[in-house]
């Protein structure tokens, strides 16, 4: 992620390099979140239509030494849920208002990412 300010609508590119010289451990897509800072600290923006959380595993991912990973996504209602694991039943809540945000992949005993990012108005 070179461009670190978005606008609402604007395309977000992230690419993850594995520079560590050695094959390393990274959580599977559906632990792909974008979450927003908050008085309360980091939460992510989507959440279940209906109000109940489906399990996700914490599925290991072979990352080899010097392997990219990509993701794209509209920065907008829409493309933040497609981005999710079973996006049909995913919902932004409260919405998207202008503030700091970071793109981040995280499973506890994996490799943690994270980039952190702005919107404004």
């Amino acid at each position: 992620m070179n461009d670190l300010t978005f606008e609402r609508g604007d395309t977000v590119e992230v690419t993850l390099t594995n520079t560590s010289g050695e094959e390393q451990g990274i959580a599977n897509p559906a632990k792909l979140n974008v979450e927003v800072y908050t008085e309360a600290g980091w939460q992510d923006v989507r959440g279940w239509k209906d109000g109940f959380a489906r399990p996700i595993t914490d599925e290991l991912r072979n990352f080899p030494a010097g392997a990219k990973q990509e993701w794209s996504f509209e920065f907008d209602e829409a493309g933040v849920v497609d981005l999710g694991w079973n996006p049909e039943q995913l919902t932004v809540c409260p919405g998207l208002p202008a503030g700091r945000y970071r793109f981040a992949s995280a499973a506890p005993g994996f490799l943690d990412v994270a980039v952190e990012f702005d919107l404004v108005e």
